[in-house]
């Protein structure tokens, strides 16, 4: 699986022709980074676990890692995440644009 920065996630060949390849990863993170949750983000169905420290489980890129995958954003991550602290499962899957690493928000 390739892994792209977002600036390289559409492949043109040397005659500019888009090289379709459905296993392109242009996600942020990786399993076990700590992240939360965008404070630009205003999901209400984020609150319970919104300012909390996630650990992601489980990472997709595709339909096939995920039946709840959304092809529209192909390659960008869905993560399955725990609480950092507790280790609870949290119910939501969340894409790249919906998190933010952890110690961005909590350093001094």
């Amino acid at each position: 699986m390739k892994h792209l920065k977002r600036y390289e996630y559409f492949d043109y060949d040397e005659n500019d022709n888009y090289d379709e390849d459905d296993n392109y990863d242009v996600s942020e993170y990786d399993v076990d980074d700590i992240v939360m949750v965008n404070p630009d983000n205003d999901n209400d169905n984020y609150d319970e676990f919104r300012n909390k420290p996630l650990r992601i489980i489980h990472k997709a890129t595709n339909t096939t890692e995920h039946p709840g995958y959304d092809d529209s954003i192909k390659g960008q991550g869905l993560y399955d995440l725990e609480d950092e602290k507790t280790g609870e499962l949290i119910d939501s899957s969340l894409y790249d644009y919906e998190l933010v690493p952890y110690h961005i928000l909590n350093t001094k």
